[in-house]
């Protein structure tokens, strides 16, 4: 199986605040264990063994998790969404194209109309996005795999990190974070069709001690939606509008890992 990756590095600072500044209630100090995977066992690789899409691909999960928290049905695992959305936002249809990088992506998906908003989460603070999950939202973040990961996954190993295995910066992939069994792990995140187990070692290496790791809440339903203050729609709506009413930014060139 062909495992690709394709989160090219941060290239915009978007005037957005952190996600938890724009709720109407303070965050509760997270209960463990936090799971929003919503029993959700088939998840689908979505085109990620052929094209750089993770990042749509991490999002549409989030959509799956949201809709099934919510009631409702879920995209089915061989659903072509996230693979049309890379493809219709890049203009690449020659794999894998070219990645993306989360923060344009996600303002991509919103001025379509696809999701409700979204906002950055301070990724250095696990403590703030486990208490963001245990409120009920699945994280999209972006984090810098190391050379061992893929083995480590072809091996039905967790992911994990060290001072000598450590995140490579030209190994950047999205997945959505959505288990911590205990503030200190173990963790879940959904990549390449599965719920990949991860130390905490990996979490704090790959994530939050890393200058290049990034997190994102996105909000996909009214339900969650409610939980913020209108300012972060008229945050998120300054910088440019819905419905495509303006042109998305230009994906960036991805860098030399982004395959």
């Amino acid at each position: 199986m062909t495992l690709l990756r394709g989160r090219n590095k941060p290239t915009v600072k978007l005037n957005l605040r952190w996600a938890s500044e724009y709720l109407t209630e303070p965050l509760a100090e997270p209960t463990f264990p936090i799971d929003v995977r919503e029993h959700l066992v088939e998840l689908g690789m979505m085109g990620n063994d052929t094209y750089g899409d993770c990042g749509p691909v991490a999002e549409v999960h989030l959509e799956m998790t949201t809709a099934v928290a919510a009631g409702g049905a879920a995209a089915s695992p061989d659903s072509p969404l996230a693979v049309n959305r890379y493809v219709s936002y890049t203009g690449s249809e020659t794999p894998p194209g070219p990645g993306v990088d989360l923060a344009s992506y996600l303002l991509w998906c919103y001025q379509r109309g696809y999701i409700k908003a979204f906002a950055p989460v301070d990724q250095s603070d696990k403590a703030q996005c486990q208490a963001l999950m245990a409120a009920g939202f699945g994280l999209v973040i972006g984090v810098n795999l190391t050379d061992e990961n893929e083995q480590q996954f072809a091996n039905g190993q967790p992911f994990d990190a060290s001072a000598t295995e450590p995140p490579n910066p030209d190994d950047g992939h999205a997945v959505l974070w959505g288990y911590s069994e205990t503030a200190n792990g173990p963790h879940a995140v959904a990549t390449w069709a599965l719920w990949q187990p991860t130390t905490d070692a990996w979490i704090n290496d790959c994530l939050v001690q890393n200058p290049g790791g990034e997190a994102f809440l996105v909000v996909t339903t009214e339900e969650q939606l409610a939980a913020f203050d209108p300012a972060l729609l008229a945050d998120v709506a300054a910088l440019g509008g819905t419905g495509g009413a303006t042109a998305p930014p230009s994906p960036p060139e991805p860098p030399s890992g982004a395959e």
